[in-house]
């Protein structure tokens, strides 16, 4: 009777490549110049980021966003100014919630 033995090396070999072609579609080799830090597509439709500068917002609509919710507090040293205009100009709607990050609540 033939008993096959498993080579640890080989399943994680597979295992990883299997994990790097399905994370693939989630991270942009190719970043735009402007790109906001931290830029990930959690899905179709939902998308997170650090604070994207003024370049990146005028284009918000071309890049297929129809609502931004902004999470850091007007004050925020490098919130774009007149943000939410930017935004409303192109037909998205823009939320500011924004949340104290030393004290969140629910």
């Amino acid at each position: 009777m033939f008993r096959y033995k498993p080579d640890f090396r080989v399943a994680s070999s597979i295992a990883l490549a299997l994990l790097l072609g399905l994370a693939g579609p989630f991270f942009n080799a190719r970043a735009a110049a402007d790109e906001p830090a931290n830029l990930v597509q959690w899905r179709p439709g939902l998308t997170s980021s650090a604070q994207p500068d003024a370049g990146y917002l005028k284009r918000a609509k071309t890049l297929g966003y129809e609502v931004v919710i902004n999470l850091a507090p007007p004050e925020y040293p490098e919130a774009v100014k007149d943000e939410g205009a930017i935004l409303g100009a192109q037909g998205i709607t823009y939320v500011n919630n924004h949340v104290n990050f030393s004290n969140p609540t629910p």
